[in-house]
């Protein structure tokens, strides 16, 4: 038996602020920034596992189009950050991802972060040859915890 999966109208919320001005190409990405569990191996091949808790650190990548709405909000956000990191309040991410099995039934699968903060600066490119890219900022997160349940 074949299973289909059919993905489509993903949600992305950053401070409870659903993102809509995406670019084109990956628009998002959520990356673990470490191994969840590190294992080694000795003599008499004796494993010893451990839990890594920086295992739950991700690192969320997201393009939006130069000067939209959410763009102008992150902005904001950095400005505040900027001025002083230590009154800045860490934000909330959810991430809903939708598989649909083509017969008309969604799966979702939930990404839940908190304690998200700015990696990086968002980038920026310029290019004569007409590239896309250029008018894209790419805005690299941080985040301190992520849980995954699917509905």
């Amino acid at each position: 038996m074949s299973i289909s999966a059919v993905t489509s109208k993903d949600v992305l919320n950053i401070n409870g602020r659903q993102m809509r001005n995406f670019a084109d190409g990956d628009v998002i990405k959520l990356d673990p920034t470490e191994p969840l569990t590190n294992v080694t191996t000795g003599k008499d091949q004796n494993s010893i596992y451990a839990y890594n808790y920086k295992g739950k650190n991700m690192k969320l990548e997201f393009r939006l189009i130069i000067g939209s709405a959410d763009d102008q909000y992150m902005v904001a956000l950095l400005q505040q950050y900027n001025r002083n990191a230590a009154s800045f309040s860490l934000l909330p991410m959810e991430y809903d991802k939708n598989i649909g099995d083509g017969q008309g039934n969604i799966t979702q699968t939930v990404y839940l972060g908190t304690g998200m903060t700015f990696e990086y600066q968002p980038s920026i490119a310029e290019n004569a040859s007409g590239e896309t890219s250029q008018a894209v900022h790419v805005w690299k997160m941080i985040i301190a915890d992520v849980n995954i349940s699917i509905t």
